[in-house]
């Protein structure tokens, strides 16, 4: 069993308050009431927020703050170290997202989930990079990633059907695939484009099919899998993680066939609580006690080879505090550090791991 070291945030009481006093929105950003502390640079840097607000959690490295003005919503970017490194002005009517390369704008959705194929691609200065305006589609799912690309799933007017479209950084259409099953996929790519995960999930049976695409949508593996809540791909590519609340398994991204898969009662996985850290899958989970209404946060490390499991009680929360979790990190010594929205926590190195 790994050693747990609890490491409460500066302003934070016991383990399982939060505190909405302090939140962590990334790695080396922090809010506290109407200041941001910025870590990330030489030494931290407070930036008061002024009459903006901050604009969800960062898809990358850059923090968004928006206020609203007469023509529009004005945005403006600060990188970890707490510099201004852009801006734009979002249109009425339209909302945006940063990510590490570039600004996002796409319509507003007001009373129901489907939005215009509507989109516009700008640089971190706000410049005009490239406008798609598709009137045969309309969103229901998009995913900005870290790096600029774009993931969207769509009602195909023409069709009826289900259509994933991903766009490169510069607005490059990078995959267009039709769904070959009922209802609206959840997409994700590899950090390198190679390879697209189409997942179709069936509820109420408690099934899914996980599709992994190589370039020309060619389906290089599909597999038949319980439940699954999320894949994830690692930061070299070459591993993929779909985990669901009784089951973990890994795939070689290369040839798309199964190198371990272990049946494991995750229960509840966390917002965000799936990572590749170095040579393991880590996954953040929860065993809920409805009768006592808490909930134990769980952190389950498994050997990328093999599926060998070391399993951490981290602590008990009531259930409607159950945290997200925004970043982890890993130190030389092999010690893990999770880094949720209201606290921090960390485990010591691997120790034996539970065949």
């Amino acid at each position: 069993m790994a050693l747990l070291i609890l490491v409460p945030a500066a302003g934070h009481g016991q383990p399982g308050a939060s505190n909405t006093s302090k939140q962590h929105l990334s790695r080396n950003i922090e809010q506290q009431e109407k200041q941001l502390i910025f870590s990330g640079g030489t030494a931290p840097v407070q930036v008061s927020l002024d009459g903006w607000q901050v604009s969800g959690t960062p898809v990358g490295r850059l923090l968004s703050l928006t206020r609203p003005t007469p023509r529009g919503t004005e945005m403006k970017l600060f990188d970890p170290s707490g510099l201004h490194v852009g801006g734009a002005l979002v249109p009425p009517g339209f909302v945006a997202v940063a990510t590490n390369r570039n600004i996002i704008v796409f319509p507003e959705a007001l009373h129901m989930p489907v939005r215009a194929h509507d989109l516009r691609f700008l640089s971190l200065l706000g410049e005009p990079i490239k406008a798609i305006n598709d009137p045969n589609l309309s969103v229901v799912r998009w995913e900005p990633l870290p790096e600029g690309e774009f993931i969207t799933v769509n009602i195909d007017t023409a069709t009826g059907g289900a259509r994933a479209v991903v766009y490169g950084a510069d607005g490059r259409i990078l995959w267009n695939v039709v769904s070959s099953t009922a209802g609206y996929p959840d997409v994700s790519m590899s950090p390198d484009g190679m390879r697209l995960m189409v997942l179709n999930r069936n509820p109420s049976e408690g099934t899914a099919l996980l599709d992994i695409l190589a370039p020309g949508n060619r389906l290089l593996k599909r597999h038949a899998l319980p439940n699954v809540v999320k894949v994830e791909t690692s930061p070299d590519s070459k591993h993929i993680g779909a985990v669901g609340q009784q089951l973990a398994t890994v795939i070689d991204a290369s040839t798309g066939e199964t190198v371990w898969r272990r049946d494991e009662n995750i229960d509840f996985v966390l917002p965000g609580g799936v990572r590749f850290i170095a040579d393991t899958l880590q996954i953040m989970g929860a065993k809920r006690d409805q009768q006592r209404g808490t909930a134990m946060i769980q952190s389950f490390r498994l050997g990328l080879s093999d599926g060998s499991m070391e399993r951490t009680d981290i602590e008990e929360t009531p259930l409607d505090r159950v945290p997200s979790l925004i970043d982890m990190d890993s130190a030389p010594d092999g010690t893990t550090k999770f880094i949720f929205h209201d606290r921090i926590r960390s485990i010591g190195p691997p120790g034996k791991k539970r065949p």
